[in-house]
């Protein structure tokens, strides 16, 4: 039972993550502002962190390195927007692959 919980716990907080991410992929399409895009990650990010505290410990792996891919998403959101807008669609692809392995 705990075991399950622990689970729950951790895909509930990916798929807040992931409500996060699209929000911000949403807001990179439409040209918006760095700012309400970084937002995003940075709540992306929050929720991952969240996700870590029960996660066991293969998943836990995976959503450090996704951890890594929004923290570069963040960092080079300023950069070439066809290569930030490849990024952002990679990092999603891992989030959702991540979610429906779990």
């Amino acid at each position: 039972y705990k075991r399950q919980q622990a689970a729950n716990h951790t895909l509930r907080k990916l798929l807040d993550a992931k409500i996060h991410l699209y929000y911000g992929k949403i807001d990179l399409a439409q040209g918006r502002d760095t700012d309400s895009i970084r937002k995003e990650l940075e709540s992306t990010d929050r929720y991952l962190e969240e996700a870590l505290s029960q996660a066991e410990p293969p998943v836990r792996e995976r959503i450090k390195h996704l951890r890594e891919e929004v923290h570069a998403l963040e960092l080079n959101l300023d950069g070439d927007r066809k290569q930030v807008k490849a990024r952002y669609e990679q990092t999603m692809t891992n989030l959702v692959q991540l979610i429906h392995s779990h």
